[in-house]
């Protein structure tokens, strides 16, 4: 990387060229902190970490670099849900889609402003997430992320090193998310040892996975999640039960299960026939 679409698309031509050297030198660095599907986070903290161009930089300064490479269509700025971490979406990257699932949430495509901008990453997401076969289908020289995917969210063997392994678990504040963002469905009763033992082993794997890396992020990729999970029909209940049963209803203890968690993310639940 850069290969030679991406110099072709992007590093020779006008929209690089309209911005500033610094602006040149972060859009690089952006590029090569995001996922295979064009996403990267632009919060202060991530970008003070993961990059020189901005480290620095005031909040203004900042915002005022991040709009230059937004204006020039070199990223497209956005979040996932109001007040939560901003995201930048790369077009014409060049990536190779390797993963099945973005390591960084989607913007809601709904609410973004001027969503036409963001067709062809909402095109990726309903159908390259939904069907990896169609995907594999459209690049055939990726290997099969199958195999993968499950590991990738359920690995046990990994844990995050330094500060971040002693972050714990916000077990109620996650709990409040759910009856929160999911009022349709069933609130925990309960929340005991056992199925705190299961939360906080989601979150040591997601943390591990570098999808968030303090509390306070930890809390908005839940919230992300359980959005996620009431866009699905099956899993709040709008699907029809079968041989008479009741329509299933996910509960927070069942999400945090490492099987139906890797389902969740791996849209399992999301099928396309089955939305309302």
């Amino acid at each position: 990387m850069p290969n030679r679409y991406l110099r072709e698309a992007v590093l020779d031509s006008t929209r690089y060229h309209s911005v500033g050297p610094l602006e040149r030198l972060a859009f690089l660095e952006l590029l090569l902190n995001a996922d295979d599907w064009g996403l990267v986070p632009v919060h202060a903290v991530f970008l003070a970490r993961k990059t020189t161009a901005f480290a620095g930089l005031t909040a203004e300064a900042l915002a005022t670099k991040l709009a230059a490479l937004d204006q020039a269509d070199l990223v497209r700025l956005y979040v996932s849900f109001p007040g939560a971490n901003p995201f930048a979406y790369i077009p014409r990257n060049g990536f190779f889609i390797r993963s099945r699932r973005p390591k960084y949430p989607f913007p809601d495509f709904e609410a973004v402003q001027n969503v036409g901008r963001f067709n062809e990453l909402k095109d990726l997401a309903e159908n390259c997430i939904a069907d990896a076969v169609g995907c594999i289908a459209d690049a055939q020289h990726i290997r099969d992320p199958t195999a993968t995917a499950t590991a990738t969210i359920t690995s046990t063997t990994t844990t995050p090193s330094g500060d971040r392994a002693a972050i714990p678990c916000p077990q109620q504040e996650i709990v409040a998310l759910w009856t929160k963002i999911l009022p349709g469905l069933r609130p925990p009763r309960s929340w005991g040892s056992e199925r705190q033992r299961h939360l906080a082993s989601r979150w040591r794997e997601l943390m591990a996975d570098d999808e968030f890396e303090d509390r306070e992020s930890g809390l908005q990729w839940f919230a992300w999640l359980f959005d996620f999970i009431g866009k699905s029909a099956f899993l709040t209940g709008r699907i029809a039960g079968t041989n008479g049963k009741p329509p299933f209803m996910a509960s927070l203890d069942w999400v945090v299960l490492p099987t139906n968690f890797a389902k969740i993310i791996d849209r399992k639940y999301h099928d396309q026939r089955t939305r309302v």
